[in-house]
């Protein structure tokens, strides 16, 4: 029996916005690059060139972040950002993001979430 996490990291390059002890890949990337970068942090989830990432590998990334709604809604918010880019190229460089987060649905971060127009349950 394969768990999930499993599953879909044969399909996903990166994890992104994870810690150390969360993390089931190999490589992820972070809110704290200065300090997880000691740890195999590939460095600022907020710098972190997506697109590039899909051409190379995968477009497939799985988003774990801290649990904090203010962080969870800046994630989301930059995901959308990092979407509506993708759809603006005609290199047909596909991007999928799965995200884990608690089900706080009075949270910005929960709200945030479930505005996009990206979402897909």
């Amino acid at each position: 029996f394969a768990s999930p996490f499993n599953c879909w990291l044969e399909k996903c390059s990166v994890e992104e916005a994870e810690n150390q002890e969360t993390l089931r890949g190999g490589k992820f990337g972070c809110a704290f690059g200065d300090t997880d970068a000691w740890f195999g942090g590939s460095g600022n989830f907020y710098g972190t060139d997506f697109l590039q990432l899909a051409r190379e590998g995968s477009g497939c990334f799985q988003a774990n972040p801290p649990f904090a709604s203010n962080f969870i809604a800046s994630m989301c918010e930059t995901i959308d950002q990092i979407l509506t880019e993708s759809n603006k190229g005609d290199d047909g460089t596909p991007l999928m993001f799965i995200i884990f987060v608690p089900a706080w649905q009075e949270s910005s971060g929960w709200k945030t979430l479930m505005k996009s127009s990206f979402l897909s349950k």
